[in-house]
C-alpha cells in the first residue's frame, strides 16, 4: 500500500455529483452481440453522452452509503433541490438493458418491436420489397441483423433510469448461479441504472469512429 500525494477523499465526504438519470443526446460508440441456437440474437449497444448535454440541467446527487441507491440530493440552504449544468455526464459511457431478435420466438412476448423501435430511433434503413399484386400490392420492410459498421457513430437521444435485476449469488458447491431469495422465499432484486430507450436526434450528426477503435477505458 503506498500513501498519495495528496488527500483523496471518497465515501459520505465525496461531493462530486453522481451519475443522474435523464434524457441526453448521445452517440453510439460500440455494439456487442450473442446468438444464441434458432437463430436468436441479444443486441448491447453503448453510448456516448455528446458535448450538447452540457446545455441541460439536471438535479445533483451526492453519495451517501446508507442511503438509497447509494445517493442523496444536493439541497441548498433553503433545503431546496440543487440544479447543476449537466457537464459532468457528458464523455460518459453507458449501456443499455439489451434488444433481442427473435427468429423462432417460443412465447407470445418474443417479439421483435423493440429492436425495430430501437433501429428507427437510430435512422437505421432495412430493404423493402413489395408483397403481393395489383390492388393488394403491398410494400413491406424487412429487418435484418445489425453489424457495427451499420450503427457506430450514430446520433440518438438516450433515456437513462434504474432498471430492475433479480440478484444472483453463486452457489459454491456446485458452480451454478441461483436466484437469490429473503426470508420469505421471495426473489430478491437490485437496481442499476441503464440506457432503457432512445428517440431520434434530429439535429445531431454522425461521427467518425470504426468498430474496435473505441476509447480506451483510462
Amino acid at each position: 500500500m503506498r500513501e498519495p500525494t495528496k488527500e483523496v477523499t471518497f465515501g459520505d465526504d465525496d461531493r462530486r455529483p453522481m451519475r443522474v438519470e435523464g434524457t441526453y443526446p448521445a452517440h453510439v460508440i460500440k455494439l456487442s452481440s450473442r446468438e444464441f441456437p434458432g437463430g436468436n440474437e441479444v443486441f448491447n449497444l453503448t453510448t456516448r453522452i455528446a458535448d450538447e448535454a452540457e446545455g441541460i440541467k439536471v438535479p445533483k446527487y451526492v453519495y451517501d452509503a446508507e442511503a438509497t441507491r447509494k445517493r442523496v440530493p444536493a439541497l441548498d440552504e433553503n433545503q431546496a433541490q440543487i440544479f447543476i449544468p449537466a457537464s459532468f455526464m457528458v464523455g460518459q459511457e453507458l449501456e443499455d438493458n439489451g434488444s433481442w431478435f427473435y427468429e423462432e420466438a417460443k412465447q407470445d412476448w418474443q417479439t421483435n418491436e423493440k429492436y425495430a423501435d430501437r433501429m428507427d430511433a437510430l435512422g437505421v434503413e432495412f430493404p423493402e420489397v413489395e408483397i403481393g399484386k395489383g390492388k393488394n400490392k403491398v410494400t413491406k420492410t424487412l429487418l435484418q441483423k445489425i453489424d457495427a459498421d451499420d450503427v457506430l457513430g450514430l446520433p440518438v437521444m438516450i433515456e437513462y433510469g434504474w432498471m430492475k435485476y433479480p440478484k444472483k449469488e453463486k452457489n459454491e458447491d456446485t458452480g451454478d448461479w441461483e436466484k437469490v431469495k429473503d426470508e420469505h422465499g421471495k426473489q430478491v432484486y437490485g437496481e442499476v441504472l441503464k440506457v432503457l430507450g432512445y428517440s431520434p436526434w434530429p439535429d445531431g450528426e454522425k461521427i467518425d469512429i470504426q468498430d474496435g477503435d473505441e476509447d480506451a477505458p483510462f
